[in-house]
């Protein structure tokens, strides 16, 4: 029996009738914000724009899929998460380490050395390509099909940079400012969908971290590890898998764990991202 004080409010059910060929996860909406990538103070224009696409994609009868969802908060152990860019030569490009003995930074201010991030000092924190910038987390059913469930962007004119804080390519738990990707919203009844395995009151779902520069209109994707991407460890071992974590939700208590993809934890209660 799930305990009172955990529940939230039950938000609206949204059903769809599948065809013989289409499945949940290609069902996709489109949601027109208009020309702006500004995100920062517009939350409640989004979640008001999503309500009527939803209620109008979602107004068919004979319902194959109950969309009514739980909150999941994260464990109280777990901090956040750090994301470190490789320092490289500015001449040669080459990966030189990955300094996770700190705190994670955006740039590296050395007349020799930069960061993979593609970002410099006069870049943070207010430059237009620094803030239209975003991470993505798309959340999938099992990293082998790779059909994405639903994804969560955090740009970074948002909830990423924390007032009167130097910003940093990190997301902190414990912080003033709660990042959307904190909560994680999930089905009631995730057994409804196809292949899914719902056993012991747990459900595991996989998840892919991207982030997009829009200074250099590349996609860095991030690994468990912190071989450097020219390594012998990653040029001949290295899987997708490899970039993948997992996200436990306890259907239970309402809370969720992040592990590695096999199941195990973390050595930090930080979870340290790196990227390729």
């Amino acid at each position: 029996m799930l305990k009172s004080q955990y529940m939230t409010q039950v938000v609206k059910t949204y059903k769809v009738l599948l065809d013989n060929i289409t499945t949940n996860a290609d069902k996709n909406i489109l949601v027109n914000f208009g020309d702006t990538h500004q995100f920062c103070d517009y939350r409640d224009l989004i979640h008001l724009r999503s309500e009527i696409y939803m209620d109008k994609f979602f107004e068919k009868e004979n319902p194959t899929i109950d969309f009514e969802k739980y909150k999941f908060v994260p464990e109280s152990t777990i901090e956040g998460f750090d994301f470190y860019f490789y320092l490289q030569a500015i001449t040669t490009l080459a990966p030189i380490s990955y300094n996770d003995s700190v705190p994670p930074v955006w740039f590296y201010d050395d007349p020799n050395y930069k960061l993979s991030s593609g970002f410099v000092g006069s870049d943070i924190p207010n430059s237009v390509l620094f803030l239209d910038s975003y991470f993505k987390f798309d959340f999938l059913l099992d990293p082998i099909s790779q059909k994405v469930l639903f994804s969560v962007a955090l740009p970074l004119n948002g909830t990423m940079l924390q007032p009167n804080e130097t910003p940093r390519p990190q997301i902190n738990f414990t912080a003033s400012t709660k990042t959307e990707i904190q909560n994680i919203y999930w089905l009631r009844k995730p057994q409804q969908l196809p292949n899914a395995v719902f056993t012991g009151g747990t459900f595991d779902l996989y998840c892919l971290i991207s982030f997009f520069n829009s200074k250099t209109g590349k996609v860095v994707n991030f690994k468990r590890d912190n071989n450097l991407p020219d390594s012998i460890a990653v040029k001949s071992k290295y899987t997708v898998l490899d970039k993948y974590i997992l996200y436990r939700l306890n259907y239970n208590d309402l809370t969720y764990q992040i592990l590695q993809v096999d199941g195990s934890p973390f050595l930090n209660n930080k979870i340290k991202l790196y990227a390729l």
